[in-house]
Protein backbone atom coordinates (compact mmCIF):
# COMPACT_ATOMS: atom_id res chain seq x y z
CA UNK A 1 0.00 0.00 0.00
CA UNK A 2 1.55 3.23 -0.83
CA UNK A 3 0.99 6.26 0.98
CA UNK A 4 1.32 9.73 0.54
CA UNK A 5 3.97 12.54 1.18
CA UNK A 6 2.26 13.71 3.28
CA UNK A 7 1.25 10.47 5.41
CA UNK A 8 5.52 10.04 4.98
CA UNK A 9 6.45 13.10 6.21
CA UNK A 10 4.16 12.69 9.08
CA UNK A 11 5.25 9.24 9.71
CA UNK A 12 9.13 10.44 9.78
CA UNK A 13 8.04 13.16 11.90
CA UNK A 14 6.51 10.94 14.54
CA UNK A 15 9.77 8.24 14.76
CA UNK A 16 11.79 11.88 15.01
CA UNK A 17 9.84 12.55 18.47
CA UNK A 18 10.35 9.16 19.33
CA UNK A 19 13.84 8.98 18.85
CA UNK A 20 14.43 11.96 20.19
CA UNK A 21 12.68 11.19 23.40
CA UNK A 22 14.17 8.41 24.27
CA UNK A 23 17.53 9.15 23.33
CA UNK A 24 17.20 11.93 26.37
CA UNK A 25 16.32 9.00 28.19
CA UNK A 26 18.03 6.32 27.94
CA UNK A 27 20.83 7.87 25.58
CA UNK A 28 22.05 7.27 22.35
CA UNK A 29 22.73 3.05 22.58
CA UNK A 30 19.80 2.75 24.52
CA UNK A 31 17.32 2.16 22.33
CA UNK A 32 17.75 -0.47 19.18
CA UNK A 33 15.90 0.20 15.72
CA UNK A 34 13.37 -2.46 16.61
CA UNK A 35 12.04 -0.90 19.95
CA UNK A 36 12.12 2.32 18.46
CA UNK A 37 9.98 1.06 15.79
CA UNK A 38 7.50 -1.05 17.93
CA UNK A 39 7.13 1.95 19.99
CA UNK A 40 5.91 3.81 16.46
CA UNK A 41 3.73 1.30 15.64
CA UNK A 42 5.82 0.34 12.52
CA UNK A 43 8.07 -2.58 11.59
CA UNK A 44 11.82 -2.77 11.06
CA UNK A 45 11.79 -2.49 7.32
CA UNK A 46 9.39 0.59 7.53
CA UNK A 47 12.74 2.05 8.74
CA UNK A 48 14.75 2.20 5.76
CA UNK A 49 11.73 3.82 4.09
CA UNK A 50 12.82 6.86 6.36
CA UNK A 51 16.78 6.52 7.05
CA UNK A 52 19.57 5.61 5.66
CA UNK A 53 20.85 3.64 8.94
CA UNK A 54 20.81 4.00 12.75
CA UNK A 55 23.53 7.34 12.21
CA UNK A 56 21.22 8.99 9.99
CA UNK A 57 18.54 8.98 12.25
CA UNK A 58 20.69 9.77 15.28
CA UNK A 59 22.29 12.75 13.37
CA UNK A 60 18.86 14.05 12.24
CA UNK A 61 17.67 13.72 16.08
CA UNK A 62 20.74 15.07 17.16
CA UNK A 63 20.85 17.99 14.51
CA UNK A 64 17.63 19.33 15.52
CA UNK A 65 18.07 19.19 18.86
CA UNK A 66 20.98 21.82 18.26
CA UNK A 67 19.14 23.64 16.41
CA UNK A 68 16.14 24.00 18.92
CA UNK A 69 18.95 24.96 21.83
CA UNK A 70 20.52 27.55 19.22
CA UNK A 71 17.38 29.45 18.54
CA UNK A 72 16.50 29.10 22.69
CA UNK A 73 20.18 30.85 23.31
CA UNK A 74 19.55 33.51 20.69
CA UNK A 75 16.07 34.58 21.19
CA UNK A 76 17.00 36.39 24.37
CA UNK A 77 19.55 38.52 22.65
CA UNK A 78 17.40 39.12 19.60
CA UNK A 79 14.97 40.23 22.62
CA UNK A 80 17.30 42.16 24.15
CA UNK A 81 18.80 43.98 21.49
CA UNK A 82 15.58 44.62 19.82
CA UNK A 83 13.34 45.22 23.00
CA UNK A 84 15.33 47.67 24.26
CA UNK A 85 18.26 48.80 22.37
CA UNK A 86 22.13 49.68 23.31
CA UNK A 87 20.96 51.29 26.30
CA UNK A 88 19.88 47.62 27.68
CA UNK A 89 23.35 46.19 26.53
CA UNK A 90 25.39 49.24 28.44
CA UNK A 91 23.08 47.97 31.58
CA UNK A 92 21.26 51.41 31.15
CA UNK A 93 17.92 50.22 32.34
Amino acid sequence: MRHSKAEKAKTHERIVAIASKRFREEGLAGIGIADLMKEAGLTVGGFYKHFKSRDALVAEVVGRALELWKRQVERPVCNLVVGRGMQAIAGNH
